[in-house]
Formats: structure tokens, C-alpha cells, sequence
């Protein structure tokens, strides 16, 4: 003998009902990515190394590095696979070596970084560069300046950059386990040396 499924008066069958719950969480959760899209699509503004406000109508998915040491920065904040140009000697980390090069501290290929079609450029001004910026101004794409002059200045840039970027979730832990590295050395290093970055990368003075 079938067993009969006992239903109360004017329910919908059990497939229904359950049907109908599927598709109420699937409706939520389409709900839930748009929320989340539209949040990460915000405005994103912060400061730079200059004291100009930066402003992104949504993190920035097409960035271009004019320094090695911003390469750098970039990685280390989450956002080295948003950087589609940099410039010569941009060797570290290892992925930084196959990004398509748009030039050097001297010159750049204005037609080349124009194409890329970058949301983003991150610049780092020294004596012959100045006139390159202008022409980069220019294309009228926000442009971020990183000068970090202090130690403190390397874990505020990858904060900063990381919000630019929308890698947050990366940069906040990096830029922390930076700022422990050097409060530990400060502390077990009897005699601390104060460190001021110098404008050329990779080179530094240290002061007493």
C-alpha cells in the first residue's frame, strides 16, 4: 500500500515548498553580490606622499608603476596582478619582471601608457621627472605620488595603496607585520639608526 503525503488544508505540496525555498535563497543571494559589488565599486579617496587627495570613482583594476620600489609596494599590498606597465630595473618581486615596460626614470612612452588604459599611475618624482609628470597629468588620470621618507612611511604607502586598489584584505596585514619587523628591531637593537630613504631607490643614509 502507497503512502500517502498528508499536506495541512490549502498548503502547496512538499516539492513546491521546497522548490519556492531555493529559489527564495537563491534570490538573497543574488541580493547579497550586488550589495557587495556596489560596495566595492564606492569612491576611494586617500592622501599621498605629497598631500594631495586622491580620488577613484572604484578601486583602481589597471594600475601603472613608475618606480621600481612602487612595484614593490604594490606586491607587497595585494595588487601586483592590477599593474599592467612599469619601468626599467621593476625586477622585484620575480612576477614583476614579465610586466610590459612603458620606460625609465628618464623617459616615457607617453602613446604606450595611453593604450594601456590605466585607472591608476603611481609616481615618484626626482630631478628629470618632473616633466614627464606634467605630460602624464595630461592624460587625466589620477595620478599617486609615493615619497616614503621614513621607515614608517614604507607600511603607510602599502595601506594607502592597498585601499587604492581594493586589496585591503592583503595590505592592512602586510603593512602590520612591516610596522612589528621594525618596532622589533628597535628594541633589540641596542644602539638604533635612524634610516631616511633617500629620492634614488634602492640606496639609503643612515644618521646616528
Amino acid at each position: 500500500m502507497n503512502k500517502q503525503t498528508i499536506t495541512p488544508y490549502g498548503a502547496p505540496p512538499l516539492k513546491k515548498r521546497r522548490a519556492r525555498r531555493r529559489a527564495s535563497a537563491a534570490l538573497i543571494a543574488a541580493i547579497c553580490a550586488t550589495l557587495a559589488s556596489a560596495a566595492g565599486a564606492a569612491p576611494v579617496t586617500v592622501r599621498d606622499d605629497d598631500g594631495k587627495l586622491v580620488t577613484l570613482p572604484k578601486p583602481a583594476q589597471r594600475i601603472i608603476s613608475m618606480s621600481p620600489h612602487v612595484t614593490e609596494l604594490l606586491f607587497a599590498a595585494g595588487a601586483g596582478d592590477k599593474i599592467v606597465g612599469t619601468v626599467t630595473y621593476s625586477d622585484y618581486p620575480e612576477a614583476a619582471k614579465s610586466i610590459p615596460r612603458v620606460g625609465d626614470n628618464r623617459l616615457i612612452d607617453m602613446e604606450r601608457v595611453a593604450a594601456m588604459k590605466p585607472d591608476l599611475i603611481v609616481i615618484w618624482m626626482h630631478g628629470g621627472f618632473e616633466r614627464q609628470i606634467d605630460n602624464l597629468r595630461q592624460l587625466g588620470v589620477p595620478l599617486f605620488h609615493s615619497e616614503p621618507t621614513k621607515l614608517e612611511g614604507i607600511s603607510d604607502n602599502i595601506v594607502r595603496l592597498g585601499q587604492l586598489a581594493g586589496t585591503e584584505a592583503v595590505a592592512n596585514p602586510a603593512a602590520a607585520d612591516i610596522r612589528n619587523q621594525f618596532a622589533s628591531l628597535a628594541r633589540n637593537t641596542p644602539t638604533v639608526r635612524r634610516c631616511a630613504c633617500s629620492t634614488r631607490y634602492g640606496t639609503s643614509r643612515s644618521t646616528r
